[in-house]
């Protein structure tokens, strides 16, 4: 009888991460109004969204925006009784997000915006084409640290490492579950995580491997 040499999987996580200065930051502005008046409350917001309209066009006029949206205003109202009377407060509201390319203008647009009523808060990003670069790279360097793990364990047991049953990203299917994206608009990238401090952002990529021992 023939025994058959047994083979030994060898399964391997590798990461790669990488901080890298943000090339562009999306501003998001809200304006809101309340007033016991409906009429007061939607003109009074009207006026403020448009006043953010025009900024944002001349942004984008002057090269240091690359594009803007623009959402429609939205009204609610609720009531409630108070001192034996029926009050109403009315709410009106509108946001903008303009896609800023020059990053020195931050600060002083969230600090100008802010004095005339505008909420504004900033979200950093990469652009479309760098973000995908390193995506790219990532990758590469995760599975070349998967590889090196991999090749560290079958010396210490005595075997070689063999050929690749398997590739797992995060959250794939027969997968660990890996770690969690921290920003969804990377959530379609293989396995790049971002997490975001202020003009910075951290990104990460890790994908198991299964390797069979030769």
């Amino acid at each position: 009888m023939t025994i058959e040499p047994t083979t030994t999987e060898i399964i391997t996580t590798g990461t790669a991460e990488r901080t890298l200065a943000a090339d562009r930051a999306t501003l998001h502005l809200r304006v809101s109004v309340t007033d016991a008046n409906r009429e007061d409350a939607v003109r009074r917001a009207a006026e403020l969204h448009a006043a953010l309209v025009r900024r944002a066009e001349a942004l984008v006029d002057a090269g240091d925006a690359e594009r803007f949206e623009a959402d429609p205003l939205t009204t609610s109202s609720s009531s409630w009784e108070q001192d034996g009377s029926r009050r109403t407060e009315h709410y009106a509201g509108a946001s903008v997000r303009a896609l800023l390319l020059r990053l020195d203008l931050v600060g002083e647009l969230t600090a100008e915006l802010a004095t005339t009523g505008v909420d504004p808060s900033v979200e950093w990003k990469l652009s479309d084409e760098v973000r995908r670069s390193v995506e790219s790279e990532l990758r590469g360097e995760a599975v070349a640290d998967a590889r090196a793990r991999a090749e560290d364990y079958a010396a210490a047991i005595g075997t070689t490492l063999g050929a690749v049953l398997e590739v797992r990203e995060p959250g794939s299917a027969g997968g660990s579950g890996g770690a969690a994206f921290a920003d969804a608009r990377f959530a379609r990238a293989a396995a790049p995580a971002v997490v975001v401090t202020e003009g910075q952002l951290e990104v990460s990529a890790s994908v198991t491997l299964v390797f069979r021992s030769a």
